[in-house]
This record gives C-alpha cells, sequence and structure tokens, in this order.
C-alpha cells in the first residue's frame, strides 16, 4: 500500500457542502445499523477550518488520484481480510488463505465458477 492516510473524494453525506454547520441535533448514542462504525466519523471531531482545508485538497487532486486512493484502499481491507483468516486458519496456505479472503466478496456459485473451491467445504 503506498499511503497509510486515507483521502476521501467528497464531504460527507451528512454535511455536503463544508459551509453547512453541522446538525444542531446530538449525535446518536448508538451507531446507526446502516453506519456500524458511525463512532469513527471524522467530521464530527473535527473543526470547520480543518475540514475546508480538506475538501479543498481534495478539490485539487486528480481522479486518478483519487481512484489510486480506492485501489490502495481495497488492497488495504484485502490485506486486513487474510490477516484474520490467518489467525483463525493458522495452517492454511497462502492459496488457502486468498480463496477464504475471496469468498468474503463473492457468491458460493462463482467461487465454485471461477476458482473451483466451494467455500461451504471449508468451514
Amino acid at each position: 500500500m503506498s499511503r497509510t492516510v486515507p483521502h476521501l473524494s467528497h464531504p460527507h453525506p451528512s454535511h455536503p457542502h463544508p459551509s453547512h454547520p453541522p446538525p444542531s441535533h446530538p449525535p446518536p448514542s448508538h451507531p446507526h445499523p446502516s453506519h456500524p462504525h458511525g463512532d469513527a466519523d471524522f467530521i464530527r471531531d473535527t473543526s470547520p477550518e480543518a475540514l475546508a482545508v480538506f475538501y479543498e485538497i481534495q478539490r485539487q487532486r486528480s481522479p486518478e488520484q483519487k481512484l489510486a486512493d480506492t485501489f490502495d484502499l481495497s488492497e488495504g481491507l484485502f490485506e486486513l481480510v487474510k490477516s484474520g483468516i490467518r489467525l483463525r486458519h493458522p495452517d492454511a496456505d497462502e492459496r488457502e488463505v486468498f480463496l477464504r479472503a475471496v469468498s468474503t466478496r463473492l457468491s458460493r456459485e462463482l467461487m465454485i465458477r471461477a476458482y473451483g473451491w466451494d467455500p461451504l467445504q471449508h468451514v
């Protein structure tokens, strides 16, 4: 992975523009089910000035840079999934680790068609 800090390409959906103030109501005490990591929302604990700088930097970045970030983050997430698999299956070789990781993203049917590997037979 070439970057350690993620770069978002657009403002948070609940704050469509940096000049708009955040909602006046306090954040919920527990994350919304569709946002399981709502407590990790950097918008709520970042000053408006810092957000304005962040958004300006993002506006100046090229689509290619933003796409590269997306691929880097995706690769990082995939490596994280593989690390978890290695912890749960310490005897798995790299091929099995890869297949178990891919099976978190693809349907059973597609896993069988594409890789000849049935996740249900490797529980």
